[in-house]
């Protein structure tokens, strides 16, 4: 899908019925944080991911739950060459991306209904913040490439950038809701 000449879906097609979507950026933040809660089974998470994208459940839930996943990822297919390594976490770095997204004159708080897409969009372009100074700090510590400088830098944030969760079983959860385990 090319953004420039293609909306942003509003609703998915499977099995040849319209199912509206819930595209708000608020709720697929929620929905991203219980695909990333370790205390869910992947089933939980399968059902969280349903109830809280569709209005009406589809009756092909395999289906159902593909066309979500692929949602989520703006469209994209899955990079399976892509690190797991996980440098962010939106319910930890919130006070960051939202003062980053502020910076570039994006108040969340004035925003009623955001496309999931749109704030994706911004939030790719966050840069010269906070924000994403330690992304780059967290990054290079997930390489063992730290100095001397950035690790006092990273005692200086005030709290601990190696100390990020494992995201090993993302890859686990999306293979299981895509029913490829």
């Amino acid at each position: 899908m090319n953004r420039l000449i293609n909306k942003a879906p509003e609703s998915i097609i499977i099995d040849e019925i319209e199912y509206p979507i819930n595209t708000d950026f608020r709720d697929c933040l929620i929905t991203v944080q219980a695909l990333q809660d370790d205390d869910l089974t992947n089933e939980e998470k399968a059902e969280i991911l349903i109830e809280n994208f569709y209005d009406v459940v589809p009756n092909d839930l395999e289906k159902a739950l593909e066309k979500a996943m692929e949602f989520y990822r703006c469209g994209k297919d899955s990079d399976n060459n892509q690190s797991n390594e996980k440098v962010c976490d939106f319910e930890r770095d919130a006070d960051y991306i939202y003062s980053a997204l502020l910076k570039k004159g994006i108040d969340l708080d004035k925003c009623d209904n955001m496309h999931w897409w749109t704030f994706m969009s911004h939030f790719s372009e966050i840069d010269n913040s906070t924000f994403n100074r330690i992304v780059y700090l967290r990054m290079k510590n997930k390489k063992g490439k730290l100095t001397k400088e950035e690790r006092e830098e990273c005692d200086h944030l005030g709290w601990n950038v190696i100390n990020m969760r494992d995201n090993s079983k993302d890859d686990d959860i999306e293979a299981y809701l895509l029913g490829d385990d």
